[in-house]
């Protein structure tokens, strides 16, 4: 029974980052509709975090976070600004693109991964999440996802992008890079914005992974401060009742 109570705690400090297991054990009692309003906060909070990057422009134009918009590697600033200058704009425009998309595809392999993590929950990992911090509940359920994720993404990512055709728009982008770079006018461009024109050696599809764990981290983190804190957030019955009365604890 008291392994129970605290298993139950620990479901309340996912959502509602209680401090201590004594507070959340008397908090939550042996309430059955109590305990069922935290499970269903916690799968709430993966679900949407899931659906809202799932869908078209998930990644892409995200009007929650908008910030999770994989852009280019940063070690490849200086191709996307040089194909920029000269006219390769819509190409670089392309490739982000469909490096979403690809994100977005995969986003949906997150959730039976979450899941899994919600169930394995044990005692001893409320120790850490009952004393973290405001982000203690997703950076739990990432630290013990990630490796999951990584495995699950990547195949999926590097099949989108297969689909939407990156393989070869990124093929299109090196090439236009490369004859730039051989090019006397974009060679005197480089020299006189400061910078070296230099081989891109960046794996496309480890990148876009990672990117795509990191947005899903951020939407599962604004996700979960909804709940705590925004009734129109709380999309039953149940869970109104619930945070209602104890939302300001």
């Amino acid at each position: 029974m008291k392994k129970r109570i605290c298993i139950t705690a620990v479901l309340a400090a996912l959502v509602m980052m209680f401090t201590t297991c004594d507070e959340a054990e008397s908090i939550l009692g042996s309430n059955s509709n109590e305990s069922q309003a935290l499970i269903q906060a916690l799968l709430v909070s993966a679900d949407s975090a899931v659906v809202r990057t799932n869908v078209t422009n998930g990644y892409f134009a995200n009007k929650y976070v908008p910030e999770i918009k994989i852009n280019m590697p940063s070690e490849i600033t200086t191709v996307t600004s040089l194909l920029n200058y000269i006219g390769g704009k819509e190409l670089v425009n392309s490739v982000v693109k469909k490096m979403n998309e690809a994100a977005e595809d995969a986003a949906a392999e997150a959730l039976p991964i979450l899941k899994n993590a919600i169930n394995g929950i044990t005692i001893t990992d409320a120790v850490g999440i009952l004393t973290g911090g405001q982000d203690a509940a997703t950076n739990y359920l990432i630290s013990k996802t990630e490796s999951s994720l990584i495995s699950a993404f990547a195949p999926k990512i590097d099949h989108s992008m297969d689909q939407v055709g990156l393989p070869t728009v990124w093929n299109q982008f090196t090439t236009n890079y490369n004859s730039a770079a051989r090019n006397s006018y974009a060679q005197l461009a480089a020299q006189v914005a400061g910078v070296t024109l230099e081989p891109v050696s960046t794996d496309l599809g480890e990148y876009v992974t990672g990117k795509a764990i990191d947005g899903l981290e951020k939407m599962m983190k604004y996700q979960e401060l909804q709940i705590r804190t925004d009734v129109n957030a709380r999309v039953t019955d149940l869970l109104k009742d619930v945070f209602g009365k104890y939302a300001n604890k």
